[in-house]
């Protein structure tokens, strides 16, 4: 989520089949099994902090941001960032 993804759909689809041949038959892909430079730009705690607040007000907020990451990554397109946030369009 953090790595920026230049070459984009194609870079991640050659990332994904590089990630399947490394990774063990049967076994899960992680973070190990992906190229030196995508794990360099995946750092989860690079900026990251947990707000402060009561739950309700975080999850909102990590909502809010998770939203609007999906609509700048599919370029405002809303039926595209439901469909990568796992949500109808209408909520």
């Amino acid at each position: 989520m953090q790595y920026p993804w230049p070459g984009n759909v194609r870079q991640l689809q050659h990332e994904m089949e590089r990630a399947a041949v490394v990774c063990e038959a049967g076994g899960t892909i992680n973070v190990n099994h992906l190229s030196r430079d995508i794990q360099k730009g995946s750092d989860l705690d690079r900026g990251r902090q947990i707000p402060k607040g009561s739950l309700r007000r975080v999850v909102e907020q990590i909502e809010r941001e998770m939203i609007a990451d999906a609509l700048a990554a599919t370029h405002g397109n809303i039926l595209k960032s439901a469909e990568v946030l796992g949500l109808t369009r209408k909520g």
